[in-house]
C-alpha cells in the first residue's frame, strides 16, 4: 500500500509542479485573450517542473501524432495542434504540459457564446477509452509563450503531456508559420 500512495503522492506533485505556471496566468483572470495579453506578466519556466516531467515513464497506450505549432511574432502567444490518441480500456487524463521549447505551455478551449467566440484555459483533458481528442483552431488547443530564442519556422519543438496515471506522452511539432491552417 505504500508503493501505490507513493506513486500516488508523487504524481500528484509532478502534476501541481507542472501546473505552477499555468495557475499563475489563470490568477490573471478569464484569460480571454483580449488585447491586454500581451500585456501580462506570465510565470517564467519551471525548471524543476520540466525536470521532474522529464522523468515520467513513456504511456503504453496514449499517443500523439500529427503536431503542429502555429508560430507568431512574440509577445503574441502561439497555438499547438494535434491528435492524441487513447488505445487503453480508461479513459486517460491530460493533468498537466511542459516543453523545453516555451516558457508556458497551457491546455485551452475555444467556445462560442452569443455569437462571440472565446478562449479559456483548462486544467485536465479527458481522452475516452479507445477513443481520440483532436486539438486544433476554434477548439481544443495548446497556448504556448516564451518560445526560447532561435525557434524558428520549419524548427521541431517538443511537448510533453504528463497523464493523471503517472506516464507522459510526448508530441514533436512543427514549427509553422503564422499563415498555417494545418501541418503539411
Amino acid at each position: 500500500m505504500k508503493i501505490k500512495f507513493t506513486r500516488i503522492a508523487s504524481t500528484l506533485g509532478l502534476a501541481l509542479a507542472l501546473m505552477q505556471p499555468a495557475a499563475t496566468a489563470w490568477a490573471h483572470g478569464d484569460h480571454g485573450h483580449g488585447d491586454s495579453h500581451a500585456a501580462m506578466a506570465h510565470g517564467g519556466h519551471d525548471a524543476a517542473a520540466a525536470a521532474a516531467a522529464a522523468n515520467l515513464p513513456v504511456s503504453s497506450h496514449v499517443t500523439a501524432d500529427a503536431c503542429w505549432i502555429r508560430q507568431l511574432p512574440k509577445p503574441t502567444p502561439s497555438g499547438g495542434f494535434l491528435v492524441l490518441h487513447n488505445q487503453g480500456g480508461e479513459p486517460a487524463v491530460i493533468a498537466a504540459v511542459a516543453s523545453p521549447d516555451y516558457a508556458d505551455v497551457m491546455l485551452h478551449q475555444t467556445t462560442e457564446e452569443n455569437g462571440v467566440s472565446k478562449m479559456s484555459m483548462i486544467h485536465q483533458l479527458t481522452i475516452p477509452a479507445g477513443q481520440r481528442v483532436e486539438l486544433k483552431p476554434g477548439s481544443y488547443h495548446l497556448m504556448l509563450e516564451g518560445p526560447r530564442d532561435g525557434l524558428t519556422v520549419g524548427d521541431e519543438a517538443h511537448v510533453r503531456f504528463a497523464l493523471g496515471d503517472g506516464t507522459a506522452v510526448d508530441a514533436a511539432c512543427k514549427v509553422m508559420s503564422a499563415k498555417a491552417t494545418r501541418k503539411e
